[in-house]
């Protein structure tokens, strides 16, 4: 069984007069060590679909169906108490622009030594010999005198390293990594991903890494998945989905992706992500696809297997090749 198994997860969020459909069939999973990357532009519903795993949810959303199971619990349907258990214990997560998540009134070392008298019960000078020490194997230089600065003493990169350290204080079998990179260096980024991915080996953590960056997803993840408009349109191994793309979607983003690094104008998918307000009963990526047909205007495409990869595409479901038709 998977460490994590998302199975046709429904998200609504009700505001006064108006009800949303934010998720609408999400199915994903993530095995235990693994390390899968989310991808999709801006409103796919990544981070909403990472918040769900947390059961930390906006006002006014609930879920309408679907299961997200962890470990043997239905998240959806956990009692508080499992969740505090889970959430920082066997679940951690970090999120982009770390400094304005860490509390900018008290040094580093402080709340990191936090989690782990939160999360472990250890008493005060335990829990600040414990965050030296996970301050140092997070890579901050001089952990004894950089853990008593403050955020603003601190660059964005080492900012994330203690957001890290904090997230992986009680020793997590999943970090939900959301967009950890955003707004640091080519080398600071680098630095990051191969913090988690030595993290991961090291503890045989798994990690579920939301991003749009597809550069991060080739040099970090072992499989990955593609959203789009709620809905996962596609996953399978990393290899295989960069090199053979099959969602006419995922063939966009990496088109984008390769005119840039050519040094041409990237071509961007045209139009936008579109927001529904009840599950679509079509293919929601019908009007910015090129390749679509009647079919897609009135039938939504169910995600399914096909040679070690899943799509969601009408191109593909009468085939059992691989090849569109």
């Amino acid at each position: 069984m998977p460490l994590l198994s998302i199975q046709d997860l429904h998200l609504e969020i009700s505001r006064p007069g108006s009800h949303v459909s934010v998720l609408h069939g999400v199915n994903l999973h993530v095995d235990a060590g693994e390390i899968v990357g989310l991808v999709g532009e801006t409103g796919s519903g990544k981070t909403l679909t990472a918040m769900s795993i947390l059961n930390l949810l906006p006002s006014g959303a609930r879920f309408t169906a679907g299961v997200i199971h962890f470990d043997g619990v239905d998240i959806c349907r956990a009692d508080a108490e499992q969740i505090h258990q889970l959430r920082g214990r066997a679940i951690g997560a970090i999120f982009q622009q770390p400094r304005a998540a860490l509390n900018p009134t008290r040094p580093v070392v402080d709340q990191v030594a936090d989690r782990y008298a939160d999360l472990l019960g250890l008493g005060r000078r335990a829990a600040l010999d414990a965050a030296f020490e996970q301050l140092r194997q997070v890579g901050i230089p001089d952990p004894r005198v950089r853990g008593k600065q403050y955020p603003h003493q601190l660059s964005g990169g080492m900012c994330q390293r203690v957001m890290v350290a904090m997230a992986i204080a009680a020793g997590p079998r999943l970090l939900l990594a959301d967009e950890p990179t955003t707004g640091l260096d080519v080398t600071l980024q680098d630095q990051i991903l191969r913090l988690i991915t030595n993290l991961s080996q090291a503890a045989g953590m798994a990690v579920l890494l939301i991003t749009h960056d597809l550069a991060v997803v080739a040099q970090t993840c072992q499989r990955v998945a593609v959203m789009y408009a709620g809905e996962v349109v596609e996953s399978g191994p990393t290899d295989e989905i960069l090199s053979r793309p099959k969602h006419p979607y995922t063939v966009g983003l990496i088109e984008a992706v390769a005119g840039l690094e050519a040094g041409r104008r990237p071509e961007a998918i045209p139009g936008v992500v579109p927001r529904f307000r009840q599950p679509p009963h079509f293919c929601p990526f019908v009007d910015r696809c090129p390749r679509a047909f009647d079919r897609c205007r009135v039938e939504r495409p169910q995600l399914r297997a096909l040679n070690g990869q899943e799509v969601a595409c009408h191109l593909y479901a009468e085939t059992t090749t691989g090849e569109a038709r």
